[in-house]
């Protein structure tokens, strides 16, 4: 009987070099203080799952601030 695959849903996002540059820095930081090395991705997925609020509120404010200076 074969087994059924389930689809995981992921996705990919497009970052430009000096990010993936920067991604890597840190992969490789954590490895050398860590003795683990990691994927970009888990970096990504961390920022998201526990600064993605932070982010959002501070995206909004910038934004409200440019609104307010064009009036």
């Amino acid at each position: 009987m074969m087994k059924k695959e389930t689809k995981r849903g992921d996705t990919t996002v497009r970052i430009n070099e000096n990010r993936k540059l920067e991604l890597k820095r840190r992969v490789l930081e954590i490895g050398n203080k860590t003795g683990e090395l990691l994927k970009p991705s888990e970096i990504v997925n961390h920022l998201i799952d526990n600064y993605l609020d932070d982010a959002v509120k501070d995206l909004i404010s910038k934004e409200e601030l440019k609104k307010k200076k064009a009036m």
